[in-house]
């Protein structure tokens, strides 16, 4: 693996501290609204682009300019975020943990090497949260009407995803969340070509009856078609967690609630999810669950 043969986008709306040695990239997403300028990035509104339409696809915009306009001899394509990135250092089961901006800049973040590791692996993606119930019901930034106009084009248009669409989405108590990964550029641009495909017929559709589609929707649906696609086509994944950029480094944590928080909640998370499906226990009252995910820190 070269450096020049692979491209990560950071993805930013604001003026800020990201990485930028290759192979990572700041883009600007959402560049052509923007009444800021963002230094040190690229944009998102050249060539071939939907820069406009960020406030409903966010860093997808960044996502779609990359797909239309990277040169063919990039080998490996990425996403990440200018708060967030994959933490290739640590293997625990908590999904995201917070590291303060000074010291996450002061340190190494090398790549593996990735022709080795997409011998063994198709994609990079984020390790999943595990919530302690379904992700419809738990997830308080969707309601459940836009995953159902969702299955219905799923349906119409790639109805060999229904099935997995509704195990892993519909009944599903994972969040596939954040739009971050590394894959092969094989592998990227199919992606692409099949979730676009989805988001621009949902946007019809929503054109088409009068209705107006919610700010952000494509990208919230971003979050979970990903981890739908690679079940789908047989992917081999390698999950990683992320680290969160925070302006301080958080307070520190005795080792025990650590520990707790790694190896403890997920899978009791899980546990309850399953006693929960079997009517063992009751169904946890609208709301609790994204309150108890939000202290949780997603864990």
């Amino acid at each position: 693996m070269s450096q020049n043969d692979t491209f990560i986008m950071v993805c930013a709306h604001k003026p800020g501290a990201f990485l930028s040695h290759p192979p990572y990239v700041p883009i600007h997403a959402g560049k052509a609204i923007a009444s800021v300028e963002i230094p040190g990035t690229i944009g998102d509104d050249t060539g071939d682009h939907i820069s406009a339409r960020n406030p409903w696809y966010c860093e997808l915009t960044a996502q779609y300019w990359a797909w239309k306009n990277l040169p063919k001899s990039v080998k490996y394509v990425g996403l990440c975020h200018y708060r967030r990135y994959f933490d290739f250092k640590r293997r625990h089961l908590a999904w995201e943990e917070q590291t303060g901006a000074s010291t996450f800049f002061s340190s190494e973040h090398p790549l593996p090497d990735l022709d080795r590791l997409f011998r063994r692996y198709d994609m990079v993606m984020a390790k999943p949260s595990i919530l302690s119930q379904t992700l419809i019901r738990g997830c308080y930034w969707m309601d459940e009407a836009a995953f159902m106009d969702t299955r219905t084009v799923i349906a119409d248009k790639y109805p060999d995803y229904v099935k997995d669409f509704e195990r892993m989405v519909l009944r599903g108590n994972r969040f596939w969340g954040r739009n971050m990964f590394v894959m092969p550029r094989a592998q990227f641009d199919a992606y692409c070509e099949w979730s676009f495909g989805l988001y621009f017929e949902i946007e019809r559709r929503f054109e088409s009856s009068g209705r107006e589609m919610s700010l952000r929707l494509p990208a919230f649906l971003g979050e979970y078609l990903l981890a739908v696609w690679a079940r789908v086509n047989g992917l081999r994944v390698c999950y990683r967690p992320i680290r969160l950029i925070s302006e301080s480094d958080p307070a520190p944590v005795g080792k025990i609630k650590r520990m707790t928080k790694r190896y403890v909640i997920p899978p009791l998370k899980e546990l309850l999810f399953r006693l929960r499906q079997a009517q063992l226990l009751p169904q946890p009252r609208p709301g609790i669950g994204s309150k108890i995910m939000r202290y949780l820190g997603g864990a």
